[in-house]
């Protein structure tokens, strides 16, 4: 989680940068938010990133430099920039411990538009989950952020599933006995499994395409 809040804060810097302020509060009154509004991005650990976008086509200032602090503040020409509405596309982003909660949706995340046709992954179907707890460490740990396909629920892997009393990512294994374990991969959690009989009831909410993790 500490790895999300070091990359929001920069993100928040190179904004400051853009606009001439030095403070979080004269950013924000910028970017017509509240006073907090950053100090919230910051404690959540992430951006909403159309907000990134529109500051980047409205400076004509680099996408990539903004986002990941790579490359030249400058673009070329305006001539020479792909549309950004080309190159990115949004994607909802949920926090897995109040999935369903009214609460529960975070900020839209913006992702590449090339790696998702890349990875055969569609705009519509694919959610961005930020993880809670650390039943499925070290695979994926408290705060990580994963990307779910939510058409694909019928191979083995990991799944964000609704246990019923919340929304936790399992690994899906089905047995010869036609029942479903859902497995930890943290030793300490026991497994729980899906009877036979309730197999056609149980829906997963969508498999665990990949993790986003940051490098530091």
């Amino acid at each position: 989680m500490e790895h999300n809040k070091a990359f929001v804060e920069a993100i928040v810097n190179r904004m400051k940068t853009v606009l001439g302020v030095e403070s979080d509060t004269d950013a924000a009154k910028i970017l017509g938010g509240t006073r907090s509004m950053l100090s919230l991005w910051k404690n959540r650990g992430s951006v909403p990133f159309q907000q990134c976008i529109e500051m980047a086509e409205k400076h004509n200032i680099s996408l990539d430099w903004l986002v990941l602090g790579r490359g030249s503040k400058e673009v070329a020409t305006a001539d020479a920039v792909q549309p950004i509405s080309d190159l990115y596309v949004e994607v909802e982003h949920f926090d897995a411990a109040t999935l369903y909660a009214e609460n529960g949706k975070l900020t839209s995340w913006t992702l590449p538009r090339t790696w998702l046709e890349q990875q055969g992954l569609e705009a519509a179907s694919t959610w961005v989950v930020r993880a809670a707890g650390d039943s499925m460490a070290p695979t994926i740990t408290d705060g990580q952020l994963v990307i779910v396909d939510r058409r694909v629920k019928d191979v083995d892997g990991v799944y964000l599933v609704d246990t019923g009393k919340s929304t936790r990512f399992r690994r899906l294994q089905r047995m010869m006995d036609g029942s479903i374990r859902l497995l930890c991969d943290n030793p300490a959690y026991a497994p729980d499994t899906i009877p036979a009989g309730d197999v056609l009831a149980f829906d997963p909410v969508g498999y665990c395409h990949s993790v986003i993790k940051l490098l530091r």
